[in-house]
């Protein structure tokens, strides 16, 4: 396969480079790589490009002086892999004008081109790249991507160890082992991510459910005890507490407490002390600075008649919203 990809560069100047001549900004050498260099206003551009039947391998590496806006073309429908510091996607590219924004400093960027055919053949048989076949196959003049995925640094460690290679006989079974582990790599890291996610939100709706049972103890404060019962790490349940509730365990926490208080407040005629110690708060007095900070009012003030007007502006207008 040869490049679908071509840089749109006014009066820039291209001169090919021999392997031991390539720039002092040049990161990843690549001894088998046909290599270009191409000077531009804002500083240098490397290409070390590597064909092969299944995808062509192209390495971009900058050294700019201030930023830049890079104006490329695909010349044919193409699927994509883009690897970055950043992390890597997989996406379709119809054929078109494209641009991409490259800050001041020294970046590079791997872009495969695979074989529309190997490609097709090999989505077939994974159901999380169905996606990006499907829109092919539907519309085929939009751009469409797949997640991105954190696989940056082994595929660039492994890019370099082609550079090991003695004779073109080894080098090609290798560029095929490459590409085919990259690509697999890349849909393990997809199935990895979609596993993480349905389990952060089962976590979540079971630690909501849990909360909504327990919130008067003091277990549903105490984030280690939490932690260990969910067997997550403090941070993750601090995530996926965010996740199940849209703010932070402590707040819904309260929130949930003053909700229960306020009910109460209104349909019974049960003493604040009660009331506070029933829905966690052992401290009356406390209890009553954490009903004013929400309210705006100490529970003593509260005029404990149903479906008073002050509390349909408080937004608490009946039982059933309390709940």
């Amino acid at each position: 396969m040869y490049s679908n990809i071509k840089l749109d560069l006014v009066s820039a100047k291209a001169e090919a480079t021999a392997f031991d001549c390539l720039p002092h900004f040049c990161k990843l050498p690549l001894k088998w790589a046909d290599a270009n260099r191409i000077k531009i206003n804002e500083g240098n551009i490397l290409i070390q490009s590597i064909a092969h039947y299944l995808a062509n391998i192209e390495l971009f590496e900058y050294s700019l002086t201030s930023d830049s806006v890079i104006n490329f073309s695909v010349s044919e429908p193409s699927f994509l892999m883009f690897v970055t510091a950043q992390g890597s996607h997989l996406c379709y590219s119809p054929p078109g004008d494209y641009k991409k924004n490259i800050p001041r400093g020294d970046h590079a960027i791997l872009i495969l081109t695979f074989s529309i055919d190997w490609t097709m053949r090999k989505c077939k048989r994974l159901p999380e790249m169905q996606p990006l076949i499907t829109h092919f196959q539907n519309a085929p003049d939009q751009y469409f991507s797949l997640p991105h995925s954190g696989l940056s640094s082994s595929i660039f460690k492994t890019l370099g160890k082609l550079d090991q290679k003695t004779s073109h006989l080894d080098l090609d079974a290798d560029i095929h082992v490459f590409i085919n582990d990259t690509f697999n790599k890349y849909y393990s890291k997809l199935i990895s991510k979609k596993t993480t996610k349905t389990y952060h939100q089962q976590k979540a709706e079971d630690i909501a459910k849990f909360i909504e049972e327990h919130f008067a103890t003091e277990i549903a404060q105490d984030l280690p005890k939490l932690a260990s019962r969910f067997m997550v790490s403090e941070r993750n349940l601090a995530r996926i507490a965010k996740l199940a509730f849209g703010i932070p365990l402590h707040e819904h926490v309260i929130k949930t407490r003053m909700k229960a208080s306020m009910h109460q407040m209104i349909e019974t005629k049960k003493p604040i002390y009660e009331i506070a110690k029933q829905n966690g708060y052992q401290d009356p007095h406390y209890f009553s600075k954490a009903f004013k900070k929400h309210f705006g009012m100490p529970p003593s003030q509260v005029d404990r008649t149903k479906n008073n007007v002050l509390y349909v502006l408080l937004g608490i207008q009946s039982c059933q919203q309390l709940r």
